[in-house]
């Protein structure tokens, strides 16, 4: 799961991220057996609000607290970006290593087999090269 991207997509929509782990995920797994759920975010630079690094801890607690699930921590990276109306710079964090560590453990499982089905959260495409390279090497999902 593309925790991050989930969690915004969440937010977009809903205007909130507090939703429950494990409904979530009896609902995406309805029908099987859930053996591990990985879960791939960035903790918070210090330079956020408190307000959402201790609601991010909250969710923190909560995944750690399911022994199903393991929780992949990447980082968050400052990039200057430049305003487009006023040409000032300044810095935004990205956040980096979460989507490629994801990838990689989508194609690992597969290659190894560790599941019958695999379900992969996430809301945008960075996931088609790891999709395209299962396929290539006849893993059938």
């Amino acid at each position: 799961m593309d925790g991050t991207n989930i969690e915004r997509r969440c937010y977009e929509a809903f205007g909130r991220v507090d939703f429950d782990f494990s409904l979530l995920f009896g609902k995406v797994t309805r029908g099987t057996r859930l053996e591990h759920a990985h879960y791939f975010t960035a903790a918070l630079s210090r330079t956020a609000p408190a307000q959402e690094i201790a609601a991010q801890s909250g969710r923190f607690n909560v995944l750690n607290a399911m022994p199903q699930v393991t929780l992949h921590l990447g980082r968050y990276q400052p990039r200057t970006t430049t305003c487009r109306l006023c040409h000032c710079q300044f810095p935004v964090f990205v956040e980096k290593g979460t989507d490629v560590a994801a990838g990689v453990m989508l194609v690992e499982c597969a290659i190894r087999r560790r599941a019958e089905v695999i379900f992969l959260l996430a809301g945008d495409n960075d996931y088609l090269p790891a999709l395209r390279l299962h396929s290539r090497k006849g893993c059938g999902w």
